[in-house]
């Protein structure tokens, strides 16, 4: 285990409250509870949803996995404002008029993102969400009224999953936060997702037919109601693309850990059982699961034969000293309190809600209030990219993008896509890479990324010429700024 600081941090001083065995987080739900539960999102019931805000629905072309073309659909609340706004981007999940970190975010006067429609690019969680989402976030940054400099990504689950794979991908980030993410997407849906669905198979099989197909009568009926979720975006085709080890290890956010280049914030539960704790951080594994579990409920890393890597934490993978983690009280039910954060790059933020449960999952009914990234956010937009820093493997990944050999963003080199600049066509991509490449180095005037890429492309001839492409734009970049 690496070292590091071990803080627990009482966001009030009240004994935590624990969910009743048996009772069912199903009841009453809707499909639309249901959304906001698996998007870890919260309902706006106290905060004001502020005045003179611009909700615009726009749509970005893109190249799926097959190369064809296809419609990313987004959504962008603007507050009025004569200058460049910051952004907070809402990964995978789309944010709607009544969720409390909408109104939160707006009220700070910042500008406000999300894919708008959950379309099947979504479903493909490792390839084609990766490509619609980072399309988006390409038409935005371009945007006259986003702070190119000033973007912060976020999400919950699927949507913490595609923001920490979006912040690894990219380089323009200022920061990002996550929820209840998949941070280790091999061991959840090639194992763990499995295992669930054979541990509710008995109940699910024991129901008729039309009582199978309705979501909130078989969700009453399943031991552990949520696991339904891996249904949705668990596919033959994900389960053979994560069978090659190396493509898992391009689309798994605990194998990236030397990409990742803007500070990050991860928070977890300690009860959930969709997305286990134990892939965040084994410092607040509880060591038995609830009562209403077998003792034998395998949801550890270790009750599974993981390859080398996907069979460490996300926190074992972190650089010494680059990180924080605490255990953390739950607030009151009905209060907001500041999720904590400190200098380090990686800020681990682990929520106490007691032992893994059948009914644990992302919203579980556990009395509580919400704790708030608005802080974390605050601060880094405050220092925009000052605090963005470029590892060795964030600069190959994007040199890699650059020459076409990237397993998370394929490159396309259709005709026609190309000569119209559709996000996934290899000129697109090169375009990316140098560009994200310049405007870090304006920012950083005193590395050398020019002499950093030559290293690369000797010691990796495949990235010779996307080196050679990058070095230029860079290289321009530093005349402009006298360096």
């Amino acid at each position: 285990m690496n070292q590091t600081d071990n803080i627990r941090y009482d966001a009030d001083h009240d004994s935590i409250s624990k969910n009743a065995a048996g009772e069912n987080p199903a009841g009453g739900k809707s499909k639309e509870e249901l959304h906001r539960i698996y998007a870890i999102l919260s309902k706006n019931e106290n905060v004001p949803f502020p005045e003179n805000i611009r909700e615009e629905h726009f749509q970005v072309p893109f190249l799926d996995h097959t190369g064809t073309p296809r419609t990313a659909k987004g959504c962008l609340y603007l507050p009025e404002s004569d200058r460049p706004l910051p952004l907070v981007y809402f990964s995978y999940y789309k944010i709607t008029r009544d969720s409390f970190e909408l109104a939160r975010c707006l009220n700070e006067g910042w500008a406000v993102a999300s894919p708008f429609e959950k379309q099947d690019h979504n479903s493909e969680l490792t390839r084609d969400a990766l490509a619609a989402n980072s399309a988006l976030l390409y038409e935005l940054r371009h945007r006259p009224e986003i702070d190119a400099e000033r973007i912060a990504l976020t999400g919950g689950s699927a949507g913490g999953y595609t923001a920490m794979m979006l912040s690894a991908l990219h380089l323009f980030p200022c920061c990002t936060t996550a929820a209840g993410a998949f941070a280790n997407v091999y061991f959840n849906f090639r194992h763990y997702a499995p295992y669930l669905s054979t541990f509710n198979a008995p109940a699910a099989m024991a129901l008729r037919e039309e009582e199978r197909a309705d979501l909130m009568t078989l969700l009453s009926h399943l031991p552990i109601p949520y696991g339904i979720v891996f249904n949705t975006c668990r596919t033959p085709e994900i389960d053979a693309r994560l069978d090659d080890l190396d493509t898992a290890a391009a689309v798994t956010p605990t194998m990236l850990t030397d990409c990742y280049s803007n500070p990050l914030m991860e928070q977890h539960n300690t009860s959930d059982i969709l997305v286990p704790v134990d892939q965040i951080t084994r410092s607040f594994t509880y060591e038995h699961v609830s009562s209403d579990l077998p003792d034998d409920f395998r949801i550890r890393l270790s009750d599974y034969p993981l390859p080398e890597g996907f069979s460490r934490s996300f926190v074992e993978q972190l650089p010494e000293g680059s990180f924080t983690e605490r255990l953390v009280s739950l607030v009151p039910e009905g209060s907001v309190g500041e999720l904590p954060f400190d200098e380090k790059p990686f800020q681990i933020n682990i929520i106490d809600e007691g032992e893994p449960q059948s009914h644990g999952s992302h919203g579980s009914d556990i009395p509580k209030g919400n704790l708030s990234d608005l802080a974390f956010l605050s601060h880094y937009f405050t220092q925009g990219n000052a605090d963005n820093f470029l590892t060795d493997g964030k600069l190959r990944l994007l040199l890699k993008r650059c020459a076409g050999l990237s397993a998370a963003l394929p490159a396309h080199t259709d005709e026609a896509a190309e000569r119209e600049g559709i996000y996934g066509s290899l000129s697109v991509y090169r375009k990316e890479a140098a560009e994200q490449l310049a405007v870090y180095q304006k920012n950083h005037p005193g590395e050398d990324i020019a002499g950093r890429m030559r290293v690369l492309a000797e010691q990796e001839t495949e990235l010779a010429e996307a080196a050679a492409f990058c070095i230029e734009a860079v290289e321009k970049t530093g005349q402009l700024k006298g360096v």
